[in-house]
């Protein structure tokens, strides 16, 4: 006897009742890569509808549009990214516009320390690299005496001849041994040396040398004897037209006392002879071949 099978009306709505499904039919557990023909349950179809589509071209990202829908766009501008999700910031792309206001008047933006936070800090001795301060950044006439450490100034940070004589003390004290190497002009009134030995290389002595016209003042060289004694002197008398030596108290080269003395004439021809009259003390003459000279 054959065997009668249940017909299914495709068109209406029936109940399924003592019957069981084949599983090749139907899985309460559907798999995500099974593309087979088997009836999946609601929660797997809610589940797989809630995570939309899962294609996405390389290095894109899913973006909502205005009208809620999503769609594929390249990350583009100051970022960049990877397909790793690896975000990447341009160079410059960070402006002072998109960093933090300073709150602090004469702050900047940094740390004190490698691994510090930024944050506002003052500029300190120790953030300026070394040898970073050059000339060129510092103003005209800013660096007076008070920043500069004793003894740091010396001759090989002093330009050739830039030491004048307006830049000296009018009291100059030289302590040492002084060399000049070129001329020596002195423009005071007096000169006065305290040395022992005096040695001038010079075979001729000039005095009155600013005179510019004929003088009548006498000129010499006066020996300081000390005490009360009275000073020495071997000067030019302008009055008499001759040298003179002898005794001056007041050393001012002033016609010295005469004396009766005993001259003796040497002639040029080899001859002398001897004379007695009144001459001044030390007196010195040259005339018509005769030198007179007084010996006592």
């Amino acid at each position: 006897m054959g065997t009668w099978k249940e017909l299914v009306d495709t068109t209406s709505t029936q109940t399924l009742s003592g019957k069981t499904l084949d599983t090749a039919t139907v899985a309460t557990t559907q798999s995500a890569s099974d593309n087979s023909t088997k009836i999946a349950t609601t929660a797997y179809v809610d589940a797989q509808a809630a995570q939309g589509d899962k294609t996405l071209a390389n290095k894109k990202i899913w973006v909502g549009g205005s009208l809620g829908m999503k769609a594929e766009v390249d990350v583009s501008g100051d970022v960049t990214t990877t397909n790793a999700g690896v975000f990447s910031i341009g160079a410059d792309a960070v402006t002072y516009t998109k960093m933090q206001n300073v709150a602090t008047a004469n702050r900047v933006l940094g740390s004190t320390s490698a691994d510090g936070v930024v944050s506002e800090v003052q500029v300190t001795t120790a953030m300026i690299a070394t040898d970073n301060i050059t000339s060129a950044l510092i103003a005209d006439e800013q660096i007076n005496s008070e920043h500069f450490a004793d003894g740091s100034i010396d001759t090989e940070h002093i330009a050739n001849d830039a030491v004048t004589a307006s830049k000296l003390a009018h009291d100059l004290a030289l302590v040492g041994n002084v060399s000049v190497s070129g001329n020596l002009t002195v423009s005071g009134t007096h000169i006065t040396t305290a040395t022992e030995t005096l040695a001038i290389a010079d075979n001729t002595i000039v005095l009155n040398a600013d005179l510019t016209a004929t003088t009548d003042v006498d000129a010499g060289i006066v020996v300081e004897r000390g005490g009360s004694g009275e000073n020495a002197t071997f000067y030019w008398d302008e009055g008499d037209d001759r040298w003179r030596f002898g005794t001056n108290v007041e050393a001012d080269l002033s016609t010295s006392p005469t004396y009766v003395a005993d001259v003796m004439q040497v002639r040029i021809d080899g001859g002398y002879n001897s004379s007695s009259e009144e001459v001044p003390v030390g007196h010195l003459q040259y005339h018509s071949g005769a030198i007179y000279v007084r010996t006592a």
